[in-house]
């Protein structure tokens, strides 16, 4: 799912974690805030997270320890956390 360079603000929802079998998540240059939701953990599927450039702020979840054996790629820089 690429929803990059859409000017998405507001926080990222809890049910983002209702995605289990999203491989792909890219919501990187928009305006998104806010923590990172820790449901992110239940995404179990997902290779590729790109969560940079935006304006997301407080503490890496926990829960992305969870996707240890799926993900191969994760992009946080450019903001706040």
């Amino acid at each position: 799912l690429s929803l990059s360079y859409n000017s998405f603000s507001g926080s990222l929802p809890e049910s983002i974690g209702n995605l289990t079998n999203l491989q792909i998540l890219d919501l990187s240059n928009n305006k998104l805030s806010n923590d990172i939701p820790s449901e992110i953990g239940q995404l179990t599927q997902l290779q590729y997270l790109y969560l940079q450039s935006n304006d997301l702020n407080g503490t890496i979840p926990e829960s992305l320890a969870y996707l240890n054996e799926s993900l191969q790629l994760m992009s946080l820089s450019a903001n706040q956390l």
